[in-house]
Order: structure tokens, then sequence, then C-alpha cells
């Protein structure tokens, strides 16, 4: 049950954080040369990946744990995962910031 809660409470921290991005790089004070957003792009990518790494390392080591029933649940976790890495990568290909004048 513990580990319920955290996984609700990891969840909803970054949506939370992802929200208060998504509204900061909106907004008029993010601007950047091309310089600066290409690097911050890799950043983000390289983040994701990294993010999906974890996750596929996760969802290994849950099937470790359980191997009874674990196969099609950890399918369905990576699927999950993969949606959610490709979602990501395309958000970050996409993020554009107004060049500073």
């Amino acid at each position: 049950m513990q580990i319920a809660a955290n996984i609700v409470i990891g969840i909803t921290v970054v949506v939370l954080m992802l929200l208060l991005c998504i509204s900061y790089a909106r907004s008029e004070a993010t601007c950047m040369d091309a310089e600066m957003r290409d690097r911050v792009r890799m950043l983000m990518l390289d983040g994701i990946d990294q993010g999906m790494r974890m996750h596929a390392q996760r969802m290994f080591e849950i099937w470790l744990k359980d191997p009874t029933r674990q196969p099609a649940r950890a399918l369905a976790g990576m699927r999950s995962g993969i949606v959610a890495y490709n979602g990501a990568r395309a958000a970050a290909q996409r993020w554009s910031p107004s060049p500073c004048r």
C-alpha cells in the first residue's frame, strides 16, 4: 500500500513540475538564442532518454521479483513507457522559445 501512495505522490509532483515548466516556457521571459535553445533541447532529450532507461530497468526488476504474473504486466508497463517516451521526445523537438530581441 505504501508503494502505491509513493507512486501517486511521485506522479503528482512530476505533473506539477511539468505544468510549471510549460507555463514558464510560454511566458515572455523565456527567450534564447539558437545555440542555447539547441543546448537546452539536447539536455531535455538526454533526460527523457535517461527516464526511459530507468523505466525499463524498473519493469525488469519487478518482473524478476514476481515471475508468475509479470510477463504480461511488464509488457503493459513497457508499452506505457514507450508511449510516454515518444510523446515526450516529440514535445521536446517541437519546443521552440522565442528568440531574444
